[in-house]
């Protein structure tokens, strides 16, 4: 959202004053949290950084709501998921936008989680949440494009927390500089091995003119660059948070050694994934027990969540199909039969080797321009394309 050095000095500096701010003065530091961010925001992005204002208000209001009315503080959290859905669907175009051409993709998907935990965890456990708090969560600007999603207590414990400045800041130099190593040096390797392939007049990839062997190699390589730009953002993000001592959570760890796809996302997206199990999947198991209809019905909810288009709809039906059938095949007699009977090492090369092209396929699938494009990138995988 902002470039690296920007982003670098204008943490040193935010957070040098932060820290001068008496610790048990909390409500204090968030509001300044609060203030720095939305400055920050409102320079890049004017709409949506009254965007998440409102809705920083909103769940503060939801809040107070639900403290004084029980069925407020049982369906309450749920306003902001349907503001966000309506949002959606309305696909409401920011056209000045470098980054993202709606303004739900531009932060509005992941500061709405934020918030939503934030009000589900105070309405149930009954605890006080300041509108300052509130404002943070839904502005803090490192993680405010695109997350990790999370939970109030990155910022509230940490507001407290007695570690020593020094460890914050050399620890999130150490995050930065990772970050910096996947986000530029990575993916620019990589987008220099993609610009070898075939690019039509738009610069757009020309699925039509490859063979089904190049297209398997570009889609790996187009899901190893969505990797190291997620994670790169992820570990800068991180770094950043520490300046001011907030523990923003880990979202990766080592997704390419997965080898099946319940592993995958005990690996991939680790924000998201604590998301859909704890507030997706568990309360659709105890209402609808059927733990395998359950997870497909999450992962196309969390399809649509990332972008409503048909693209995305398949990329949450092909994720959760691959788990529910995992689900079942892993307790079956032929998966125990499998295990005893072919050298175990082959049955892990083979898992590992499928899950990594399902997920290559369906992340290429899903974040192409265009619906033709998604069919043309299926058809030449199967060597239905021009190409040799």
């Amino acid at each position: 959202m902002l470039d690296l050095v920007t982003a670098i000095f204008l943490t040193l500096l935010g957070s040098a004053i932060y820290h001068l701010i008496p610790a048990a003065l909390v409500r204090l530091r968030m509001a300044y949290v609060a203030a720095v961010s939305f400055a920050i925001v409102l320079a890049y992005h004017p709409l949506a950084a009254l965007g998440a204002l409102a809705m920083g208000v909103l769940a503060w209001c939801l809040l107070l709501a639900g403290r004084r009315w029980q069925p407020m503080a049982k369906f309450g959290p749920f306003v902001l998921i349907l503001v966000l859905a309506a949002f959606s669907v309305r696909n409401l175009e920011i056209s000045t936008s470098p980054f993202d051409s709606t303004l739900v993709q531009f932060g509005m998907s992941f500061y709405v989680l934020r918030l939503y935990l934030a009000l589900r965890v105070a309405l149930q456990r009954r605890e006080q949440v300041s509108l300052e708090e509130m404002l943070a969560i839904a502005l803090f600007y490192p993680i405010f494009a695109a997350g990790p999603i999370c939970a109030r207590e990155a910022f509230s414990q940490s507001a407290n927390a007695a570690r020593p400045l020094h460890q914050n800041y050399t620890a999130g130099l150490l995050r930065i500089g990772l970050g910096v190593l996947a986000l530029y040096f990575a993916t620019g390797v990589l987008d220099e091995v993609l610009a070898g392939f075939m690019l039509d007049a738009d610069g757009v990839t020309d699925w039509a003119a490859m063979g089904a062997g190049t297209s398997y190699a570009v889609m790996l390589l187009k899901f190893m660059r969505l990797y190291a730009d997620f994670a790169g953002y992820t570990q800068i993000a991180i770094g950043l948070g520490l300046f001011y001592g907030f523990d923003v959570p880990e979202n990766f760890r080592y997704p390419f050694l997965a080898t099946n796809i319940q592993k995958f996302w005990q690996r991939w997206h680790l924000s998201l994934s604590r998301f859909i199990t704890n507030q997706i999947y568990l309360p659709l198991m105890l209402s609808l027990r059927r733990p395998r209809l359950s997870m497909f019905l999450a992962f196309c909810l969390v399809g649509l969540w990332h972008q409503v288009t048909p693209q995305y709809f398949l990329w949450g039906v092909g994720h959760g199909a691959m788990l529910a059938a995992y689900m079942t095949f892993s307790r079956s007699r032929l998966y125990a039969k499998m295990n005893e009977t072919i050298n175990a090492r082959l049955v892990t090369a083979a898992s590992w080797l499928f899950t990594m092209s399902a997920v290559s396929f369906l992340s290429t699938f899903a974040n192409e321009p265009s619906w033709k494009q998604s069919l043309n990138f299926t058809l030449s995988l199967v060597g239905a394309g021009a190409g040799p």
